[in-house]
This record gives C-alpha cells, structure tokens and sequence, in this order.
C-alpha cells in the first residue's frame, strides 16, 4: 500500500468510532438499549424496598401489640391486687369497726354504773348531810342546854346558901335571876325527876327542881 492509502484506512478506522459515539449519543438505538437494561434493576430496587419497610412495620406492630398486651397484663395483676388490698381494707374496717362498736356499748354501760354510784353517793350524801345537820342542831341545843343548867345549878346553890343564912334579899336575888329570861327561864333546866329516870343520877330525895320550889313557896 502507498502512503497515500495507509492514510485513508487510519482515517477510517479512526472515525469509526466518532460516528459510533455520534449515533450512541444522538440516536434512539443505544438508549434504548440501556433504558431496556436499567428498569428491572430499578423495580427489583424498589419492590425490596418496599417488603424492607413492610417487615419493619410488621416487627412495629407485633413490638406495640406485645407492649399492650404486656400492660394489660400488668393493669390487670394491678387491678387484682387493689381488688384483693380493697377487700382486706374493707374487713379491716369492719373489724375495727365492730371493736369500736364493743368499746362504744361498754363505755356507755360504765357511764350508767357511775350515773348510778353517783346518785347513790347524792342520796348518801344528803342523808349525811340530814344526819350532820341534825347532830350539828342537837349538839349546839345540848352544849346550850348544859350552859344554862350549870348557871341555873349554880344560882340555886347560892339561894340555898342565903336561905340558910336567912339572907331574904340576896334570895330574892337569885330567884330574880333563876326567873330570867322570861321566854326561856333559868329554872326551867334544873333537873327533875324525868332527867332523874333519863340520866340514872342515884341521888334520894328531891330534885333540884323539887328544892327550888320548896324554897320559893317558904319565901312567898
């Protein structure tokens, strides 16, 4: 071959891919060639995708219904245990209750003991007090009775003194005196011959009563 040929065969075959390029980039053939080869890659891409996601919402869905299930479990262990604590308050209760009720009866039977030993004690309390009251009187009209016998002992034996002696005046004295206070007498508690029989004196012969008599009757 001449130079000349070696050269048109180089330029041939040198754009010879020029024009396959030419026609890859500008024609329909090789694009849709490569569309023809790329889109079952791509569907298999997505349908994986797609089971990915379902298997994780699937794995979701069990987690969250186990959750619930775990919780009313749970809710109702809780449930259980209020229900059988509630029943057990409730005896309890009840128990208490029922002492308090026994407390309550026996402390109300007590107040009525007492209410009783109290009015016992009142009733005691004012028969005593009758009873002090009474002595109180008695011994006041007994300490006053024996005064006024003692002045009264005392006078006659003076008037009997001066009766001897024959002294009438100092006589009229006494007896003045024996004959005072008008509404309740000296002479009125000289001994006679009941306070004989009540005191068992043991003396004979006339009281000292009897006596003042005798002595005024002389005198008169």
């Amino acid at each position: 071959m001449s130079e000349n040929e070696q050269q048109n065969v180089s330029r041939e075959t040198a754009g010879a891919p020029i024009e396959a390029r030419r026609i890859g980039s500008a024609g329909t053939p090789p694009e849709d060639v490569s569309r023809e080869t790329s889109v079952p890659l791509k569907k298999g891409k997505g349908s994986s995708f797609f089971i990915y996601l379902a298997v994780l919402f699937g794995a979701a869905f069990l987690m969250l219904l186990l959750a619930y299930f775990v919780q009313q479990r749970n809710s109702d262990a809780a449930l259980d245990n209020l229900r059988m604590t509630s029943n057990a308050s409730k005896e309890e209760l009840l128990e208490e209750l029922q002492a308090l009720e026994a407390e309550r009866e026996e402390l109300e039977a007590q107040i009525r003991e007492l209410e009783l030993d109290l009015k016992q004690e009142q009733s005691l309390s004012q028969d005593f007090q009758a009873l002090y009251d009474g002595a109180r009187t008695s011994a006041a009209h007994l300490e006053y009775t024996l005064l006024q016998r003692t002045q009264a002992m005392e006078l006659l034996w003076q008037l009997e003194q001066a009766y001897a002696q024959r002294d009438y005046d100092a006589c009229q004295a006494f007896i003045h005196w024996l004959e005072m206070p008008e509404a309740n007498p000296r002479k009125d508690f000289l001994p006679t011959e009941e306070d004989r029989k009540q005191y068992d004196y043991g003396l004979d012969g006339s009281t000292p009563a009897e006596r003042y008599q005798e002595i005024v009757e002389k005198l008169s």
